[in-house]
């Protein structure tokens, strides 16, 4: 096969074009400044998607909602039903955004789509716990949040992190102010005269260890209520004591 003789190079096409002012020559620094300024928006976009995935794990064992978790398949019907799905959204959402970010630079555009949003959820999900276990990051902003308050939007953010799931899914979560062989009582106020306070007489499950249960002890409880008791098929002492109001 004979190329065409009257066929420009690339080389000469691009230096036509720049003489014809329809292609303008760049400096390198421009490009340096430009990969700059995407590499930056990416660790941006990063922050934000740990600091959302962490918020995510902190505010349902803030709320106790992880324990349905451990309650059975009626726990874990429930867990689904008070998962915040439009969080996980946006973070996946900062998940391909920084993806296509990403791609720009030579180490990831030739890598495919799926391996990159892997690699980017284990990152993410690795450091959101570190942070949330081990750093106590949200628990210091949520405290700030009750004692001082935060810019918004992260004020709203921690003031409907405690918020536990409604009632009418069967789950509550208190205070122990007694308790005897088979039962315990909680009480939950936060002073806020909404339909998550009052006082509830517990039937403990007969798997669960009656004596773990203390005066004091912060209770999330899964069950059935009727007249002001709750024949429960889960508990579990909440992990995180924080100050009251």
């Amino acid at each position: 096969m004979t190329s065409n003789p009257h066929e420009k190079n690339p080389k000469d096409a691009v230096l036509d074009q720049i003489r014809a002012g329809t292609l303008t020559m760049r400096p390198k620094f421009y490009f340096f400044l430009k990969a700059l300024l995407v590499a930056l928006v990416a660790c941006v976009v990063l922050a934000l998607s740990i600091f959302l995935a962490s918020f995510i794990v902190f505010g349902m064992r803030l709320s106790g909602s992880d324990a349905l978790l451990s309650f059975g398949s009626r726990g874990f019907i429930v867990f689904l039903q008070v998962f915040p799905w439009l969080l996980v959204l946006i973070d996946i959402g900062l998940l391909i955004l920084l993806e296509s970010l990403l791609r720009r630079f030579r180490f990831a555009y030739s890598r495919s789509v799926l391996y990159m949003l892997l690699a980017l959820i284990v990152i993410v999900g690795s450091f959101s716990v570190v942070i949330e276990r081990e750093g106590h990051f949200h628990e210091g902003l949520f405290e700030h949040s009750r004692r001082e308050g935060l810019p918004p939007p992260f004020q709203n953010f921690y003031e409907g992190a405690p918020t536990p799931p409604p009632h009418d899914l069967g789950v509550y979560r208190g205070i122990v102010v007694s308790r005897d062989e088979d039962t315990f009582v909680i009480t939950h106020d936060d002073f806020d005269h909404d339909e998550d306070d009052g006082t509830w007489t517990v039937l403990i499950p007969e798997a669960f260890d009656e004596t773990s249960i203390e005066i004091g002890d912060r209770f999330f409880v899964a069950g059935d209520e009727e007249e002001g008791i709750i024949r429960a098929y889960g508990i579990k002492e909440l992990e995180f004591k924080g100050k009251r109001r």
